[in-house]
This record gives structure tokens, C-alpha cells and sequence, in this order.
């Protein structure tokens, strides 16, 4: 039963609608009455995964033999559907700590034009730390925005994290005098 064809696009926001299905189907299937049944699911599931996964490495040690450099594998671990598939199959070619980096470092570009600065001070597998100095003394709102998006970058970039700790230290503009 091949099917050449993908069913859905992959648009925007289109992994995390995915995925969201995906849950609300496994819950589903938990609740199954025949334990049989249930137990069949989730090894076919698994059986398709297994394939998939091995699928995967071939196409990576394909794409290693015939780029060193792994400059198309860097750009398809890049991409935010393919990056996740990757991530999902324990493949991607960077570590967490890498893409977490990533995420900080273009964070800090958008932070610094506002006056502002990103600091990663820790990461291990169960969270990542970040200290930012944002230039937003007493404006809560703008505080509460630095950190959703220094939050979703971290979130995006390495989706296996599971705390992400933002220390926020305000501090006041300062208006330089001619």
C-alpha cells in the first residue's frame, strides 16, 4: 500500500498540530477495553518507528559519504519538521547543548538591539538555565515577553529539554548626554 503522496502539508506550526493528534490518539488508545488490542497498536507503532528510524540512518550514512563537510544534513537538521523527525529517532547530528546554544546566540542578537542581553548558564538534560539582563525596569509586560521568547527558542531548538529557568534581572535604560 505505497503511497507517493504526503497527505498533509507540513505549513506552519504543522509539527506541533502533529504531534498534539498523535497524543490525543495514544490517549485513545490507552483507554482501549482489550488489552490485546492496545498491545497490538503500540507494536505496530513500534515496528513502523523501528523502520522508519533505520530508513533514516541509511539516508544519514548516505548523505556522510557523499558530503563530509555535512553541509545538506546540517540544512535538513535545520528544518523544523525534518529536525524533529531526527530529534525523535535520536539522529539529529547536533547536541542539545548545540542547538540550545544556537537558540541563545540568535536570541541575544534580537535582545542586544533592544538594549538587552542573553546568558546561558547551564544545561543539562533535564533543564537549561539562562540569565537575562533586560533593559525593562518595571515594565512587566516587556519582561514577560524576553522571557516567552528566549523560552520558545530554547523549547523549539531542543524540544527534549524539560525546564527551561530564566533569570530575569531588570535593570533601567540609561540616556546617554551629549
Amino acid at each position: 500500500m505505497p503511497n507517493n503522496n504526503c497527505t498533509r502539508r507540513a505549513g506552519r506550526n504543522a509539527v506541533q498540530e502533529w504531534m498534539a493528534q498523535v497524543e490525543a490518539l495514544i490517549a485513545r488508545i490507552d483507554q482501549l477495553v482489550g488489552s490485546a488490542a492496545r498491545e497490538d497498536v503500540q507494536q505496530v507503532v513500534k515496528i513502523v518507528m523501528d523502520i522508519h528510524c533505520h530508513g533514516l540512518k541509511r539516508i544519514i550514512r548516505c548523505l556522510k559519504q557523499r558530503d563530509p563537510d555535512n553541509a545538506v544534513l546540517d540544512a535538513l537538521a535545520s528544518d523544523e519538521l525534518v529536525g524533529n523527525l531526527l530529534l525523535l529517532h535520536g539522529l539529529h547530528p547536533s547536541s542539545m547543548e548545540q542547538r540550545v546554544r544556537g537558540a541563545v546566540a540568535s536570541v541575544r542578537t534580537y535582545l542586544q538591539s533592544h538594549g538587552s542581553d542573553i546568558e546561558l548558564v547551564g544545561v543539562s538534560p533535564g533543564a537549561v538555565d539562562i540569565r537575562i539582563k533586560a533593559n525593562c525596569d518595571g515594565c512587566v509586560a516587556l519582561a514577560d515577553s524576553i522571557k516567552l521568547v528566549a523560552r520558545n527558542a530554547v523549547c523549539d531548538a531542543a524540544p527534549e529539554v524539560g525546564a527551561v529557568n530564566i533569570q530575569l534581572e531588570q535593570q533601567r535604560a540609561t540616556v546617554q548626554q551629549d
